[in-house]
């Protein structure tokens, strides 16, 4: 499940990074990174607690945006280019594809993104500036990383759910009559399933479960794309034409719990949380080989931090209200506390200034096992007193 070039994926991020130049962080951690195209265009962010509108770039007119790895940039899609925003709004080109129109990013576990082509119907995966075509599907429009396998789940504007092998490149259909497919998330609570938004039928957001069998569904005008807020566990949609401006918060079972406005100009056109991408995986995923996680908690420079392993992501954990996508089983306890001598090393230590720190292990001679990876920092300044990380899966080979 992991990519042996992966580190080179990472260190061409962090050039292209180092190159932009970053500032003192204005945007915060846990703040919604918006993408508009409406007549208040480019790169915003808004605080769920004020629904206070801010301006990261108002240059272009932008569609879908990802987190990058280390939470330092919101990666965006723009007609045919690829670029990123730092937190000070300045703006860097990664690639421009020349042709066609690119709809949605996902960032994959190892500091890679796949990148959907709506006109031409192309899936790519981007490593450094170079982008490999890996699937053409009917006008993808939507793309998320499945937190329960590792590999991609692929949305149509013709209805279909495909799913996508992050190492074949195999195609298969999860579901079907969907409707107009518009942006899709992974849900690790309730099952590992998926939310939908859609256009189609005057707008919904839909929860689609693992059999493509839909649960839910709250009907929503012109739903336009979603995300999944791990630390919350909640869902957040963004809306366009008739719900321009608003950002519907609901449960993971569907249920709408309340509606931000952000302004009527604000199209939605992409949407994730800043600060989500605080552990990323590289490795080749065979057995007996070792793994790196790499840890990056911007917030919490030169603090403790503790890695663990589990066999599942669910049910989280809860502290002081966040929720940690990591299941608290046997292999959990075993590693949480510093790890295991001659499997794990760096599972306990404390981030350099910049809050960056590894941890290692060794995969067991176990075909086909999975292990989630989640990490924490300890930080006053937040909920609990820790700074919760994302969780990561990696598939033994």
């Amino acid at each position: 499940m992991l990519c042996s070039r992966s580190l080179l994926a990472r260190l061409a991020a962090v050039a292209l990074l180092a190159a932009a130049g970053l500032p003192a962080q204005t945007v915060r951690d846990g703040d919604l990174v918006l993408a508009s195209n409406g007549s208040t265009r480019g790169a915003l962010y808004v605080d769920p607690a004020s629904s206070v509108l801010r301006t990261l770039d108002a240059t272009r007119s932008y569609a879908g945006l990802h987190m990058s790895w280390g939470n330092d940039a919101a990666w965006v899609l723009s007609g045919s280019r690829v670029l990123f925003v730092n937190p000070a709004g300045k703006v860097t080109t990664v690639v421009n594809f020349v042709t066609g129109s690119l709809g949605a990013i996902a960032a994959d576990q190892d500091a890679r993104f796949w990148i959907t082509n709506q006109s031409t119907g192309h899936v790519y995966r981007l490593f450094g500036s170079t982008a490999t075509t890996i699937a053409t599907l009917p006008s993808p429009s939507a793309i998320c990383r499945d937190g329960d396998t590792g590999h991609f789940v692929v949305g149509s504007t013709q209805g279909a759910l495909y799913r996508v092998n992050r190492e074949t490149y195999a195609v298969t259909t999860l579901a079907q009559g969907l409707g107009s497919i518009s942006g899709v998330a992974y849900v690790p609570s309730a099952g590992g399933r998926f939310v939908v938004s859609r256009l189609a039928s005057g707008g919904a957001v839909a929860i689609v479960d693992r059999t493509g069998a839909v649960s839910a569904t709250a009907n929503l005008a012109d739903a336009n794309c979603v995300t999944f807020d791990e630390r919350r566990n909640r869902i957040f949609a963004g809306g366009t034409g008739a719900s321009a401006g608003n950002v519907f918060e609901l449960t993971v079972q569907g249920a709408v719990v309340r509606t931000l406005s952000v302004g009527a100009g604000v199209s939605i056109s992409g949407i994730d949380v800043w600060g989500d991408r605080d552990v990323s995986l590289t490795g080749t995923g065979v057995q007996g080989s070792r793994a790196t996680a790499y840890l990056a908690f911007p917030d919490s420079p030169n603090r403790a931090y503790c890695v663990a392993l589990s066999l599942a992501n669910r049910p989280a954990i809860r502290v002081a209200g966040q929720h940690q996508h990591i299941a608290p089983d046997a292999v959990f306890f075993l590693t949480a506390c510093g790890g295991l001598p001659l499997w794990t090393t760096g599972f306990t230590g404390t981030l350099d200034s910049g809050g960056i720190a590894n941890a290692r292990f060794v995969l067991p001679y176990v075909p086909g096992l999975r292990l989630y990876v989640g990490a924490s920092a300890v930080n006053p300044g937040k909920p609990g007193g820790l700074d919760v990380g994302n969780t990561e899966v990696v598939l033994v080979q």
